[in-house]
C-alpha cells in the first residue's frame, strides 16, 4: 500500500502515534488531541504498518520517511478516540488506521449534534488491513469539536486495531 505524507495533509496540524515519542506538526499550537484509549486495556507500540507515513515539519523528530509505527489494542469493544476543533469553517481531516484479525467501526460525531454522526463499520479481515478516513466537516456554533473514535467490533480476543496518524487542513 502506498505511504502517505502528514506534511501534505495535515498543514493545520498533523499527529503520528508508535513512536518513542509523541512526534507532531512543529510550530502553531497542537490542534489535534492525542488518543485516550476506549474500552478499557492498554495500547501497544507495533512496527509493521503497510501503509507508512513520512513527514518533514516535526517535533521532536524533525523528519520521518517510510514510518510503520503505530499504536494497536486488543479485543472487541476497545479502541481509541481523540478530537479536532470545529467550527463554522470547513476543516478536513486525514485518519489513518487498520487492524489485524478484526473489524473495526469508525465513528465521527460533533459535539453540537449539527450534522448526523458518521458512522463506518470494516467487516471481519482475517489478515491486515488499513482504512484512511477522510472526513470534512464543519458545526454550526464556535467552540464545538470532533471527536473521532476507532473500535474494534468484531474478531477474536486476540484480534487488534491500529492507529498511527491524523492529518488536518483548515
Amino acid at each position: 500500500m502506498a505511504g502517505a505524507s502528514l506534511t501534505a495533509e495535515g498543514p493545520a496540524d498533523w499527529i503520528h502515534w508508535g513512536d518513542a515519542s509523541l512526534n507532531r506538526r512543529a510550530g502553531g499550537s497542537p490542534q489535534v488531541s492525542t488518543y485516550t484509549v476506549v474500552g478499557g486495556g492498554s495500547a501497544g507500540a507495533y512496527n509493521e504498518d503497510d501503509r507508512p507515513l513520512s513527514w518533514t515539519n516535526g517535533t521532536p523528530t524533525a523528519s520521518s520517511s517510510n514510518n510503520r509505527n503505530g499504536v494497536y489494542i486488543e479485543g472487541a469493544g476497545r479502541g481509541f478516540t481523540f478530537t479536532v476543533p470545529a467550527d463554522a469553517t470547513q476543516r478536513t481531516l486525514i485518519v489513518h488506521v487498520g487492524g489485524w484479525n478484526s473489524g473495526g467501526t469508525l465513528t465521527a460525531q460533533l459535539s453540537d449534534g449539527s450534522a448526523a454522526d458518521y458512522i463506518d463499520t470494516t467487516p471481519l479481515d482475517s489478515g491486515v488491513y488499513s482504512r484512511n478516513y477522510t472526513l470534512t466537516y464543519r458545526a454550526s456554533a464556535p467552540g464545538q469539536t470532533l471527536r473521532v473514535t476507532w473500535t474494534m467490533t468484531s474478531g477474536p480476543s486476540w484480534g487488534n486495531i491500529t492507529l498511527s496518524g491524523a492529518a488536518l487542513s483548515p
